[in-house]
């Protein structure tokens, strides 16, 4: 609990337990314990989160963008081992494009990975011809919300080789 909202309570609480205090020998009358439950209430909510929707789903665009990346960085580093059996590059790479929703061309490549609610992504732009990855973005959609966060040329270049082989062209034909 951060410490603004942590004082905001301790307040809150300290209300209402003086709206049940004895008053005079008499416990405080029914209009004086509504007014401090009132207040106490709008404190408590007031100390919460407001984060909207959108705020909400970039937050776990981000979150899963970098666990996702954790993962290629893991499995294209076990790809390119030497260690690495082609055998087993070949299981590795047929587990990975067997988590491929769809990949759509759209002078971009929309590689979906799930899909409902929520979905997620990548979407990666090529140069005319469908060679050179130019940019790219992780994307979260949920109802009615929609985030991306950008790729790093490197995280880039891993979501090329895991998802596509390396050869993005192939999808432009």
């Amino acid at each position: 609990m951060h410490g603004r909202s942590r004082v905001k309570r301790l307040l809150g609480l300290l209300l209402l337990t003086l709206a049940l205090r004895p008053c005079g020998g008499v416990i405080a009358s029914t209009a004086r314990q509504f007014y401090f439950f009132i207040l106490f209430t709008f404190m408590i909510r007031s100390s919460t989160s407001s984060a909207s929707p959108q705020e909400r789903d970039e937050c776990i665009c981000r979150k899963r963008h970098a666990e996702k990346m954790d993962r290629l960085r893991r499995v294209t580093a076990r790809m390119g081992d030497a260690k690495t059996s082609d055998e087993k590059r070949d299981k590795i790479g047929d587990e990975l494009r067997e988590e491929i929703l769809s990949v759509e061309p759209l002078r971009a490549l929309k590689i979906t990975l799930s899909w409902g609610g929520p979905s997620d992504g990548y979407q990666l732009l090529f140069d005319k011809d469908g060679e050179e990855a130019l940019s790219g973005v992780y994307w979260y959609a949920d109802w009615f919300t929609y985030a991306e966060t950008p790729l790093s040329r490197e995280e880039l270049q891993w979501v090329q080789d895991a998802y596509l082989a390396g050869e993005p062209s192939l999808y432009f034909q």
